[in-house]
């Protein structure tokens, strides 16, 4: 199966070079809903409702500062946040602060 991002007007497809990370699964429901606020899809098929991911839905190394995420809650890493497809995920200054802020904090 070809694996393409789920984030809304990322077009990353599967490559060797390209890395992709599950959405947490529903053991962990505290990030995993903090990834779903964070990608923002909506549901078509019922406008109403929430969207639900697929097992296979994925997002790309493209939304993570570092590129991948981190398991640290305080860490800007830990949810993804770049590039977001909607207007005000841009703000890298700010998050290149926060992972400062971060590191300043060990």
């Amino acid at each position: 199966m070809v694996h393409s991002c789920c984030v809304v007007d990322c077009t990353a497809r599967w490559g060797p070079d390209k890395k992709f990370f599950r959405i947490p699964s529903e053991k962990d429901s505290e990030k995993r809903k903090k990834w779903l606020r964070a990608i923002r899809r909506l549901n078509l098929d019922a406008p109403k409702k929430d969207w639900i991911p697929a097992a296979s839905d994925r997002v790309c190394e493209a939304h993570f500062v570092h590129g991948v995420p981190n398991r640290d809650p305080q860490h800007p890493d830990y949810v993804p946040h770049i590039k977001m497809g909607y207007y005000g995920s841009q703000n890298l200054k700010a998050k290149e602060k926060a992972i400062q802020r971060y590191f300043e904090s060990l």
